[in-house]
């Protein structure tokens, strides 16, 4: 997949190539990305934004940096970016998705100008198939996401200084002067300061520095004891920050419980499951959604038995061809599982209680992944070069110029990408225009999704549609027999429909899976309360009131309930 020959037939200097290149980049991901920016704010974004209280005051910024527990998730370099857009646009959201699209852009850019640096010949092709293949739109449309680019940005750029620092540039490689001319040292720190802004934004980029390794073994064949020890203060910041990261994930933002007690061979299941899924949706980006099935390791099937046995065959062609001398392959396909390793299953991500699988978590696992992509394309385009060329050969005068050999195939190659990629991410992004249709769109395309069917219904509550939002809760309990929040809020709508039987029914139900439910004891005796039963009722909200001290709604109506006993006697 890795391929080192550089192009000499190129018409332009490096340098040149890099800017026309990256401009014509830009101008296809605005075509791709135009949409988002009048999309509004969708899931999450309250908790990183709209309702955020730390983007409100200078304390605020001074909070993000020093207090985990401000923000949804310790990551202060993103919530600075969302603190600074604050102050400029508030809560206009066209802002925000703006910054994302040109941080993703960014990104892509740089991303070529690395695989250029390395000798790769299909460096642009990857880095618009990067930039505007579809499955980067969750990442990329999503604000709550700046996670992804902004780290993604830092990465890149840190990868960059690396490899300066690492491999001296040539004059026929260099393209960067201002960088080159910087000493050594400097260069190693600045690849390390970038690196730590990186793991600011997420912590899945402390892969970093075993990418750095693979890479170093590609070029050189080898990997001594001088490279491990530089990358040392790598490994330890990396190690560190996703250790608090996984305690954070656990024990902060919740990913514990049933659906989290998963034994080792049914991890090893799930990562080779994702490792095959992410390679098929880059190579047939078909029904991409927020929310894909969650897989069932309960009994096994074609996919759960197919998908280790394709890792360890495709494991061994790779170390064989590495044995023959061709390293790129086994490098490609380590950076890839390498890149995706946090996101595998072999830790709690609170998402996973959802899917196991989502299209933000292969953003970084993308760059490797679609370079071997856009390889494929590049290999047919100069495939059908090449038989054009031998089929016109006869009608060529000797005197009249040849196409460049590699150029054209190249050029040929990022057209189709563009061709292909640009209407097909113009219609994705259209998912994420607002939250209504991030949930339809979702279940449109994966009607298993409770918790989509849950938060429909909530959202078609507070626009007044009970009957809808009621369907929608039923269907989540249906689909989730233990989701005990759609059953209390579809028991609440039942009550005001004057279903008060089965509202009990469902609020029982919700209570026997969670006994300390405040709201479900509070709402369970409002039934009661609605059938008569008034000594029942009165139990329930002082089961309510001893769960939760500070429940007054539960005192008021526990008040009534007493003064209306009194009453009757």
């Amino acid at each position: 997949m890795l391929v080192t020959s550089h192009d000499k037939t190129s018409l332009m200097s490096p340098k040149s190539q890099t800017l026309l290149v990256g401009a014509l980049l830009v101008v296809a991901g605005c075509l791709s990305y135009c949409r988002v920016l009048n999309a509004g704010f969708i899931w999450d974004d309250d908790a990183y934004v709209t309702a955020n209280p730390t983007l409100r005051t200078a304390g605020g910024l001074w909070e993000i940096w020093t207090r985990p527990g401000a923000t949804p998730q310790y990551y202060p370099a993103v919530h600075t970016t969302f603190w600074m857009e604050f102050q400029l646009w508030g809560e206009n959201a066209r802002g925000y998705h703006f910054v994302n699209v040109i941080l993703h852009l960014l990104t892509s850019i740089i991303l070529g100008s690395i695989l250029i640096r390395l000798g790769i010949r299909i460096a642009w092709p990857a880095a618009f198939l990067f930039a505007l293949h579809p499955i980067q739109v969750e990442s990329v449309a999503w604000i709550t996401e700046r996670k992804n680019v902004l780290s993604g940005l830092f990465y890149c750029l840190s990868a960059l200084a690396m490899l300066q620092w690492r491999f001296p540039a040539s004059p026929r490689t260099s393209y960067t002067t201002a960088v080159r001319s910087l000493p050594s040292p400097i260069l190693y720190w600045a690849a390390f300061a970038l690196f730590l802004l990186a793991l600011l934004s997420k912590t899945t980029t402390c892969v970093l520095p075993a990418v750095a390794l693979v890479v170093i073994w590609w070029k050189t064949g080898q990997v001594n004891q001088k490279d491990v020890a530089t990358f040392i203060p790598f490994f330890v910041c990396g190690i560190a920050f996703g250790l608090m990261t996984a305690w954070m994930e656990k024990w902060r933002v919740g990913a514990v419980g049933e659906e989290f007690s998963l034994n080792w061979l049914q991890r090893c299941l799930v990562a080779t499951h994702a490792l095959c899924f992410y390679i098929w949706k880059a190579v047939l980006p078909r029904n991409l959604t927020f929310i894909y099935p969650r897989w069932d390791f309960n009994s096994l099937n074609g996919w759960q038995i197919g998908a280790p046995i394709l890792c360890v065959f495709a494991t061994i062609v790779l170390l064989q061809l590495a044995r023959r001398g061709q390293r790129g392959p086994l490098a490609a396909g380590m950076l890839y599982a390498g890149c995706l390793f946090p996101a595998l299953g072999f830790f709690n991500v609170y998402p996973m209680r959802y899917s196991f699988v989502a299209d933000h978590f292969s953003y970084l696992s993308m760059m490797p992944l679609l370079t071997g992509v856009a390889w494929l394309v590049f290999e047919f385009a100069a495939n059908k070069v090449r038989a054009f060329q031998d089929s016109s050969a006869a009608a060529v005068s000797q005197n009249s110029s040849p196409l460049p050999q590699k150029v054209v195939p190249l050029q040929i190659s990022c057209l189709v990408i563009a061709a292909v990629c640009i209407p097909l991410t113009f219609m994705q992004t259209g998912m994420y225009r607002d939250l209504e249709t991030l949930w339809r769109t979702t279940l449109e395309r994966n009607p298993t999704a409770w918790m989509a069917h849950h938060n429909l219904g909530k959202l078609l509550e507070e626009k007044s549609e009970p009957q809808e939002a009621l369907e929608h809760y039923l269907s989540a309990i249906e689909l989730n027999p233990n989701h005990v929040q759609a059953m209390n809020n579809a028991g609440l709508l039942q009550i005001k429909a004057g279903q008060f039987a089965d509202a009990e029914a469902l609020l029982r139900k919700a209570i026997e899976r969670e006994s300390r439910f405040d709201l479900a004891h509070n709402n369970l005796a409002i039934a009661l309360v609605r059938q008569g039963r008034l000594e029942e009722a009165l139990a329930e909200f002082d089961l309510a009131i001893a769960i939760n001290r500070k429940y007054e709604n539960a005192r008021i109506n526990r008040a009534a309930v007493i003064n209306a006993l009194q009453a009757n006697k």
